[in-house]
């Protein structure tokens, strides 16, 4: 009975947690352990519908050796291939007591049962392909609801925002009104907090270029107004030129000179730097510059001047600006020079082909301590002198490999110049700089003692030519001994032209001749009121007479080859040849280097 109790109802049961077919392999068997033997108690139902009852064989028979170790080892349920056959194997137990009783056991050849495997493969691999292909259609359908459309929207609103900011218009910033709740969304709500910081922004930018723009008309404005209170250009006091010259780094400098005459006599000048750049240092320039000005006309003595502006200039202040600057008067009848210097650049001094420099000792800046004393110094400049004075611009320009310009070659260039020396000293620095940046104001203040001897002859006659050649040449005696010579040769050729050929039917004949030298550049001017001829233009004094060809032979065609440059005109009645004279080098020696 409790077999066919167990037929009908745990049978069925434990072939399907083996996934077997019912069939005539399954049997149910009691082992005999210890004789080894498989004792058939019954056979399994067959799935014939014709045959539904159990068969009670009762046979003896050997387990394989697969199973005889499932066996003995307790190892069921157990499921195993031996043989060619495929096993499944599970106990039969009694209710009551919970003992195994009994084993059944399923058997199916290897090969059916591959075939049973595989069809369930096969159907749970078809069932995973349409639930892939299900959840893909659903993915799809919400990705286009939820992210493509989404992202789109997105896309369009960055399109029309860029357009808009583009065209130089206010952007509108329009809600996407994407809610998703998930990355998207949140993606949404940054692009619109991105959208109003960029309207912030160029709101501010805006702002502050128009607030740029102000600034930068304004330091035009200041720039242009410092430029004006500074003298430009050069300009003559008696013998005495005077050059500026002014870059600054920035619109407005720190930088500052200037020059005017106290009297007839004197020159007062100044080249000074003001600490730190832009409009602090351009209105403590100018305070500086009024105060200077009001002490040099009060005050004679440069110490004591100087004493006065460091006093004011320290009073109210606070910034701690200072200034560094040389002053120097000129007296026009002695050539006499006082110079004070406190803390700025020395200057240097050419005096005919030597370049030194003065005021070798320095007193304490301007404007830092109060009651400083303050000590000058004197010389005398001989005619023909060059004296360069200059801010730290000049001497600590640097190049590409922050080298700098130096005090050597500021004193080289000024020793081969021989005028234009400001604008010389500067294309020097520029070509040393190269593509540097200038990070400091470049500016010079060059003065110049013309060298200058005026002689006049009335009635000239052939005697006077001598004692006017001595004279000159002794004049210029400093100067290379051969260009002395030359010059020698080019006046007894000019006044021999003049004596013989020039004065023919005057009344009252005279000739003057006016010698200024400057940095070693003789200039020549000879005026006569003789007939009016240019002896430049190849042809005679007299055309009746072409015996008389001074004025267009071979003299002037020598004073023209030991000249550098010749040049007449009539003006007021008067012939004028004008020549000018290298006198640090000859002409011969530079036809034969």
């Amino acid at each position: 009975p409790f077999l066919k109790n167990y037929l009908a109802n745990d049978y069925h049961a434990h072939s399907r947690n083996f996934d077997v077919e019912i069939g005539e392999d399954g049997f149910v068997f009691f082992y005999d352990a210890e004789r080894g033997y498989l004792v058939h108690l019954v056979d399994a139902p067959s799935a014939d519908p014709e045959k539904p009852d159990p068969y009670y064989p009762c046979a003896v028979e050997l387990p394989s050796e697969r199973m005889r170790e499932e066996l003995l080892a307790g190892a069921v349920p157990a499921a195993f291939a031996d043989g060619g056959l495929f096993y499944a194997l599970a106990a039969v137990t009694d209710p009551e007591t919970g003992e195994t009783i009994a084993y059944v056991c399923y058997r199916q050849s290897t090969g059916q049962r591959m075939e049973s495997v595989n069809d369930y493969t096969l159907s749970t691999l078809l069932l995973m392909i349409s639930a892939t292909l299900v959840l893909a259609l659903f993915f799809l359908l919400f990705a286009d609801l939820l992210i493509v459309r989404n992202i789109q929207k997105l896309a369009d609103s960055a399109e029309s925002f860029a357009e808009e900011l583009e065209s130089g218009e206010k952007p509108e910033i329009v809600p996407l009104g994407i809610g998703s709740g998930d990355e998207i969304g949140d993606l949404a709500d940054k692009f619109g907090l991105m959208q109003n910081a960029i309207v912030g922004y160029a709101e501010t930018l805006a702002g502050k270029t128009a607030l740029e723009e102000k600034m930068n008309a304004e330091l035009e404005v200041a720039a242009r107004i410092q430029k004006e209170a500074l003298p430009e250009g050069s300009q003559r006091f008696g013998d005495l030129l005077v050059e500026s010259f002014l870059h600054p780094a920035k619109e407005v400098g720190g930088d500052f000179y200037d020059y005017f005459p106290l009297d007839e006599n004197r020159l007062f000048f100044y080249v000074a730097d003001v600490s730190g750049k832009g409009i602090p240092a351009a209105l403590f320039m100018m305070r500086a510059k009024e105060l200077i000005k009001a002490q040099a006309f009060e005050e004679a003595d440069l110490s004591r001047m100087a004493y006065r502006i460091n006093d004011a200039l320290c009073r109210n202040n606070a910034e701690g600006i200072f200034i560094t600057a040389f002053f120097g008067i000129y007296e026009k009848e002695t050539r006499r020079l006082q110079f004070l210097r406190a803390g700025h650049e020395q200057p240097f001094l050419k005096a005919g082909s030597a370049v030194t420099r003065i005021a070798e000792e320095s007193n304490l800046i301007m404007g830092v301590f109060e009651g400083t004393e303050f000590e000058s110094g004197e010389t005398v400049l001989e005619p023909g002198s060059v004296l360069l004075l200059f801010t730290d611009g000049l001497n600590e320009g640097i190049n590409e490999s922050e080298e700098q310009f130096g005090y050597e070659r500021i004193g080289k260039v000024l020793a081969g110049c021989a005028e234009g020396v400001p604008e010389r000293l500067y294309g020097a620095l520029s070509a040393f700089a190269g593509s540097a940046e200038q990070f400091d104001d470049v500016t010079m203040l060059c003065l110049t003692l013309e060298n200058r001897l005026t002689v006049r002859l009335d009635n000239p006659s052939y005697d006077d030519i001598p004692a006017v050649c001595d004279r000159v040449e002794a004049h210029f005696s400093s100067f290379d001994p051969e260009c002395a010579s030359e010059l020698g040769i080019i006046l007894d050729e000019l006044l021999n032209n003049q004596v013989s050929y020039a004065f023919e039917g005057i009344a009252d004949p005279f000739a003057e001749l006016d010698f200024r030298e400057s940095g070693g550049v003789l200039t020549l001017t000879l005026t006569d009121n003789g007939i009016p001829f240019d002896p430049l233009s190849g042809g005679t004094r007299d055309a009746e007479d072409p015996s008389l060809s001074g004025g267009g032979g071979n003299g002037i065609r020598l004073v023209t080859a030991l000249s550098d440059s010749v040049r007449y005109e009539r003006a007021g009645g008067a012939n004028r040849l004008t020549l000018r004279k290298n006198m640090q080098k000859s002409k011969a020696s530079a036809e034969a280097g």
